[in-house]
Parts: structure tokens; sequence; C-alpha cells
């Protein structure tokens, strides 16, 4: 069961990276179809269920940043409500653009656009200057709400799209970081228990006990420690560097 575990693996390392994880999870795929004895469905769904370690990874990472509006609660407590009302916004959007891209045939033949997007989105960050935005707003939300959307089709990056969306509307390189991920992690989590749940009514679940714990403890620790790898990219400047791969996935999408 190598190619499992390779499903789940790049599922969750990937993730933290801005290149489509999902794009990538195609690509390899593709690469293993003669030998990956798994329905495509059963797959979408470990793909959404592996979202689970990736929400927890997230919230240990940001644990320290987010835990401070709790701490000074009830002083934070407008602060709070903005988040959430602002989150709402992003949510809904990102829930509309689902609904919109819901079986649409055209999306199988968007991949290479997709990381050609991508691409373009990440080399933009040279360009873009050093953001001092200190809180976002309805129009901040809507906008990046929009992006979060858009990164329903194939192959472009959500994290990508979403940070250079706000690096551009002014906000620094780690107030982006850190909302990138903080309006990811409410659809994150519900597409993660969605997963779980599809996996159990189509008695696919037991495809996931198939891989120890150790495994995810594994894939786990390398997805944190690519995570810290981005933000160290975000802070020197460097995250742009990812369109030289995302150029290659544009290739080798044309090449397969």
């Amino acid at each position: 069961m190598g190619y499992l575990f390779l499903i789940i693996f790049f599922s969750i390392v990937l993730e933290m990276f801005p290149i489509s994880s999902s794009g990538n999870l195609y690509l390899i795929i593709r690469f293993f179809t003669h030998y990956l004895l798994l329905d495509n469905s059963v797959v979408k769904y470990i793909e959404y269920a592996c979202h689970i370690p990736v929400c927890i990874i997230v919230a240990i990472y940001f644990f320290k940043s987010w835990i401070r509006y709790l701490l000074l609660f009830p002083r934070s407590l407008f602060m709070i409500g903005k988040i959430f009302c602002y989150g709402f916004v992003v949510e809904s959007i990102m829930v509309l653009f689902f609904v919109f891209f819901q079986n649409k045939p055209w999306l199988s033949s968007f991949l290479p656009i997709g990381f050609l997007i991508t691409s373009g989105l990440l080399l933009s960050l040279r360009w873009c200057a050093s953001g001092c935005k200190k809180s976002w707003n309805l129009k901040s939300a809507l906008l990046l709400g929009i992006a979060q959307g858009l990164a329903l089709l194939p192959s472009i990056s959500r994290f990508g799209i979403t940070f250079v969306v706000a690096r551009w509307q002014g906000f620094s390189a780690q107030r982006s970081f850190e909302l990138s991920w903080l309006i990811a992690w409410p659809i994150q989590l519900v597409g993660g228990l969605f997963g779980l749940i599809q996996l159990y009514r189509f008695s696919g679940i037991h495809v996931l006990n198939q891989v120890n714990g150790m495994s995810m403890l594994i894939a786990s620790s390398i997805a944190y420690l690519g995570l810290y790898f981005v933000h160290w990219c975000i802070t020197t400047n460097r995250l742009w560097y990812f369109a030289y791969y995302t150029m290659i996935l544009v290739l080798v999408t044309l090449l397969i």
C-alpha cells in the first residue's frame, strides 16, 4: 500500500506550500495510475480527510498568534467579533464558488492554466512593496473570499493566491501569512470532516486504517517543518522562488 501512503503524505505535506497540493496530487496519481487500485472518489475523500491533520498542524503553528486574542478577552471582544464577521464573508463566498464549480467538465483541462496563474501570482511578489496595513475590512474580506474561491480551480494554489492578494492589498508579509491560514482553517476543517464521513459511508475508512500512526506522525512532522520553511521564505522575501517549480509543472502537464 505504498501508493496509499504516498497520496496521504503528499496531501498533508504539499498543503503547506504555495504550489497547489491538489494539482500536484493529480500529477502523482496520473504517474502511478497503473498501481492505483482505489476508486477516484475514494482518493478524493482521502484528500479531503487529510485536511484534519493539516488543521491540527496549522493550529499548533499559529497557537501563540491566535491565542493572544483569547488571553486579552474581553478587551479583544471587538477584534474577535470582527474576525468572525469578515471570516463569515470569506467562507460564504468560498461556498458560492464551490457550488458554481461543481460538475464542470471543462475544469479537467484547466490544469496547466492554473499552474501558470500560480506562477504569475508568485512572481508578482518580487515587485510587491512592504505592507503596513494593520487590520482588514469588508473590502479585504471580499477580495480574499474571491481569491480563495478561485483557488477551487485546478492547480491554483489556495495559499499562494490568498497570500499574494493580501500582500497587494497592503498587508505585511507576516499578517498576510497569518490571514491566509486563518481564513482557510474553517473550510479545511469542514472539508476534512466531510471526507471522513464520506469514507465511512462508502466503507473506505478501512483504507485509512492501513496507514499506521507512525507514518501519519512522520508526514505531519515534515509538513510542520515545511510550514516553518515557507514562513522563513516569506520573512526573507523568497516565496516567489516557488514560481520556478510551478512553471516546470506547466510543462509537465502539457507533456502527459
